[in-house]
Parts: structure tokens; C-alpha cells; sequence
């Protein structure tokens, strides 16, 4: 990056850090004593020509005594970056957290995962040992931080001092979905640009549609209004299937409508409402795997998906392979899959095909959202460990970093998928903002109760809705395991 760019970058920032002041409801003032005191002041009027930024609600002066806050765990390329590379969303990150540390004098810092292949083990020996190394944890739900909620070793951040979940700069859908008893021990915000990168989507061979008489630009439209739906997406894909080499048999050597895996099968249902467990109104967990609604959903997706060897390939089906993930990519390239759901990897950025992105589409006309989760094993939320010290201070780094994040770093974050053709127009870039505003996370997944989410696997690998059969024998002990783990989260709150 040449020395006016990067002057203009950190100026920006900084401008930006004097706007979260200028916004803020409550200024304070520091003491010499070590503690931070705020003042109740009138805020200041800031006017914004190009758009009204809501106020950040956080105090105008923080001395943060020089505190380094340390995220530990999977690496989240929205909350640290070493130094400037020349890589637009490496370098606003830069400036973003220069601005901060500069502005409130502190220092941020990220520690990759010690232990690749067992996280909880080094992560839960360090909470349980009063260790306050790490203010901030960070790894896939259905991993580490799973266990840590069950057993009361993460900080419950509704009642941290700062946090606002409310507002845009927070995942809101979520939050909802992860909660439990109405209280959040693990979530994401503007900074977790990782986590968008674990969104599951619909992605098509825009050539292989307009071979087909389709045009990417009329499901775009449908998108944009509301009225992309499952029964338009069975619709399309009756039409990209053939024989490639006539010899009447129907495998990784022919072009299919649909090529898919069982995670992204779940994520169609869950594009339609679909959850292994509903919440009631005192948030708790309801498991709801085969309502009357979630049978017939199963049976739509089955029938007209799943257990159509004309349309849809499952790639667990694939024999005779190295890797079933290789062949994927292999067919995806030769023009062998007309659409296929997975997450949007840099690996697309060298893919010489044309592509486009859509929304997993909706159950129905009448569905109000669309749905979009994540991989419940691996998508980075984060958690303050309840050895951390000083939770006014972190609730206060976060909060400011997730603000400034919303309105300076998430900007260059989706421009950069177009310059840097990991997106190919204008329009897939609208239907990311779309993916990522929507994004939920099933507490039934998340948390693994019952094998729910492994019996789905089945359903989607087979073709065979064995829900209703499997629901009857797990339900009762599924349940009376939640509500153990809402007893617990209950007492641990009290106590």
C-alpha cells in the first residue's frame, strides 16, 4: 500500500473512532485511582451527510490503563491483523484496532488454538485454573464452546456493562438461536468476518442455466422480492441433469441439477424454517424434529431432492475416489453441476467457471425471512471466560470494536469480494448482505442433543425420511436432557 493510501486509511479510522466518541450517550472521565469513572454529560450533536449513524451508547473518554485484551482460539481474520499487507480487509482491520488502541490506550492481540485437535482440553484446563490469560475465547460452537455453557465456564454477556444486542452491529437472529433461559454466553458481531466465510448458500453455474434456458438475473429478482422458494428451486434443477457419457448409469461422470452433501441438505431445511428444537417462551429448547410441518417439509425435500437420482447427487454416494471432497471440486470445475450449497471459500477466486450466489430459498411464499446457518462444528462465535477480569473493559473493547467494525470494515469486506473476483457481479454481492443478515444457528445442532442432527445425515445420504421412527425413541430423553441443561444454566445464573 503506497504511503497516501495508508495515511487516508488510518485517517479515517481515526475520524471514525472520534465519531463512536462524538455518538456516545454517556462521556466519562478517568481518575488517577485505576478505576474508570463515567460522567453523565449532554452528548454531543455530530451530523452525517451521507447517512445517520446510530450513537455507539458508549462513554466519550476511556483510559484503559494500557490493558491488553487477548482473543484466544480459532483465528478470526475480523479482529486482529498483525501488520498492513496491502490487502484491503487485512488493512481496514489494521487501522480500525490502531484507531481504537490509540484512542482509548489499550492493546488487542490473538492467539491462535494451541491444540488443533482437542481445543477443549487446553481451553477448559485454563478456565478451571483461574487463568485470566484470555479475555476472549474464540472456536465453532460445536466444538469447545458447547461444553463450556453446559458447564458454566462462559460469562452470561447479556449482563456485561457495554453490550447492546439490539442494535445492527450485533447478530441478532443468532443470538436468539444460541441462547438459553434468556441468557447468551456465546455470539458474533461486525468484526466476525470469518464467520460469514462458514455461511452456507446456494452458488449455480450461471453457463450451465443459460444452456438450460435459465437466466441467473430473473432468480436474482426473486431474491430481491421475496419469492425465491423451494418449489422454484426443484423447478430449476429438473432441468440441468444428463447423461454425459450414455452409459445409462447416473454418477460422478454425468452433469446433475444439484450436487449436494448431507450438512447442506440441513441447511435447505433450515432455509425453510426447519429446526431440531423450537423455543418457548421462556426460551427453552423445545425439540419440534418432527412436527407435522417438519415431516411434510422432509418429505417435499426427499421426494423431489434427495431421493431423485435424476436431479441430485449426494456426494456420500460417490464410490471409487480418493477424496469425495476433491471430486466435488472437480465436477463443480468441469461444468458437472448446474447448482450445488456450500460455503463461499477463497478457492473460487481461481474457479474459471461463471457463477452466481443465491439465498437458500424460503419454505413458502408466506415465510417472512430467509434462513442461512453455518457450520454448527466450526463457525467462530466467541466467549468471555468467567476468569476474565475486568468485564467492564472487555464489555467496552467489544462493544467498540463491533461498532466501528459495522460501519468501516464491513463496507471494504464486501467490496473486496467483488475487485477481488471471489464474487463475479454486482448482484451476488447484494445476495450476500442477504445471506449474511439472516444468519440462525439450531440450539439442537449446536448442542448435539440426541444425534437429531446425525439421523438427518441419514435421511439425506439414503433418501429415506426415517424422522417420525427415530423422534418417537429420542424425543423424551432428548428433552428431559435439555431442560437438565436449563436447570443448571438457571442455578449457575442465581448463584
Amino acid at each position: 500500500m503506497n504511503a497516501k493510501r495508508m495515511i487516508a486509511m488510518l485517517l479515517a479510522a481515526l475520524m471514525l473512532g472520534s465519531t463512536l466518541a462524538a455518538c456516545s450517550d454517556t462521556p466519562a472521565e478517568t481518575t488517577d485511582t485505576g478505576t474508570t469513572a463515567v460522567v453523565e454529560t449532554t452528548p454531543e450533536v455530530t451530523t452525517e451527510p451521507e447517512e445517520t449513524k446510530i450513537p455507539s451508547g458508549l462513554p466519550e473518554k476511556m483510559d484503559l490503563k494500557g490493558q491488553t485484551f487477548t482473543f484466544y482460539g480459532k483465528t478470526e481474520t475480523g479482529v486482529y491483523a498483525e501488520e498492513e499487507t496491502g490487502d484491503k480487509v487485512n488493512d481496514v482491520v489494521f487501522a480500525r484496532n490502531l484507531a481504537l488502541q490509540e484512542q482509548y490506550n489499550f492493546k488487542i492481540f490473538q492467539e491462535k488454538l494451541k491444540n488443533q485437535t482437542n481445543p477443549t482440553k487446553d481451553i477448559q484446563a485454563s478456565i478451571q485454573a483461574g487463568d485470566d490469560t484470555y479475555q476472549v475465547l474464540i472456536d465453532g460452537p460445536g466444538n469447545s464452546l458447547r461444553n463450556f455453557v453446559t458447564n458454566m465456564l462462559l460469562v452470561d454477556m447479556t449482563t456485561m456493562k457495554y453490550q447492546d444486542f439490539e442494535q445492527p452491529w450485533w447478530f441478532q437472529e443468532l443470538n436468539d438461536s444460541v441462547s438459553l433461559a434468556n441468557k447468551l454466553y456465546m455470539t458474533a458481531g461486525a468484526f466476525s468476518l470469518s464467520a460469514r466465510s462458514w455461511l452456507y448458500m446456494v452458488i449455480c453455474n450461471t453457463e450451465l442455466m443459460k444452456a438450460n434456458g435459465l437466466n441467473i438475473a430473473d432468480y436474482y429478482q426473486m431474491a430481491y422480492d421475496g419469492t425465491w422458494t423451494n418449489d422454484e428451486f426443484i423447478k430449476m434443477i429438473k432441468v440441468g441433469a444428463a447423461d454425459l457419457n450414455g452409459d445409462g448409469v447416473r454418477d460422478h461422470n454425468d452433469r446433475w441439477g444439484h450436487l449436494g452433501e448431507d450438512y447442506a441438505g440441513y441447511c435447505l431445511a433450515v432455509g425453510a424454517g426447519y429446526m431440531i428444537t423450537q423455543k418457548d417462551e421462556n426460551d427453552r429448547p423445545i425439540v419440534s424434529a418432527a412436527t407435522e410441518e417438519g415431516v411434510i417439509l422432509w418429505d417435499k425435500l426427499v421426494n423431489n431432492i434427495f431421493a431423485n437420482a435424476n436431479n441430485y447427487l449426494c456426494i456420500r454416494n460417490i464410490k471409487n475416489v480418493s477424496s469425495i471432497w476433491s471430486e466435488m471440486t472437480r465436477m463443480i470445475q468441469n461444468d458437472q453441476a448446474m447448482t450445488w450449497i456450500t460455503t463461499l471459500g477463497n478457492a473460487y477466486r481461481e474457479y474459471e467457471i461463471d457463477y452466481g450466489i443465491l439465498p437458500i430459498p424460503k419454505g413458502s411464499l408466506d415465510q417472512e425471512s430467509y434462513y442461512h446457518t453455518a457450520s454448527s462444528y466450526n463457525v467462530p462465535l466467541m466467549g468471555v471466560p468467567i476468569t476474565a477480569k475486568n468485564l467492564d473493559e472487555i464489555s467496552f473493547v467489544l462493544e467498540a470494536m463491533a461498532y466501528t467494525s459495522y460501519y468501516d470494515v464491513l463496507p471494504t469486506f464486501y467490496e473486496d469480494y467483488l475487485e477481488t473476483k471471489l464474487v463475479r457481479d454486482r448482484e451476488s454481492v447484494d445476495m450476500l448482505r442477504i445471506v449474511h443478515d439472516t444468519i440462525v444457528l439450531d440450539a439442537g445442532a449446536v448442542y448435539g442433543w440426541g444425534y437429531y442432527l446425525n439421523e438427518i445425515y441419514k435421511v439425506v445420504n439414503t433418501g429415506t425420511n426415517t424422522l417420525v421412527t427415530f423422534d418417537a425413541s429420542k424425543k423424551a430423553s432428548t428433552q428431559k436432557t435439555i431442560d437438565t441443561v436449563i436447570e443448571r444454566v438457571k442455578a449457575g445464573n442465581e448463584g
